[in-house]
């Protein structure tokens, strides 16, 4: 278990890395996110080097993201999921997809 900033980081340091091309089979990629933000903080890494690599490249949110705050009065359902989709579509972009 890692207790410490400097033991993740040097645990992250020892881990492998490869191309792209050695990660995925040819192709698209395809990346299922059980709400937004997961997609980036999970594989934003990756979504970057596929879409830059010109990899077509597909994300499916399993959910909107709209219930996690299901009693705030400044964020109800509609306005949470209309500003999830928001930052959603922000991040991609970043990331390099359309």
């Amino acid at each position: 278990m890692v207790t410490t900033a400097a033991e993740f980081f040097a645990q992250a340091d020892a881990l492998p890395f490869a191309p792209l091309e050695q990660v995925l089979a040819p192709g698209g990629l395809v990346v299922l996110a059980p709400h937004p933000d997961d997609e980036s903080l999970g594989c934003g890494g990756l979504l970057a080097a596929a879409a830059q690599a010109g990899r077509a490249v597909a994300v499916v949110f399993v959910s909107d993201g709209g219930a996690s705050h299901p009693r705030s009065r400044r964020y109800p359902r509609l306005a949470l999921r209309r500003l999830r989709e928001a930052e959603a579509l922000a991040a991609l972009a970043a990331l390099g997809l359309p």
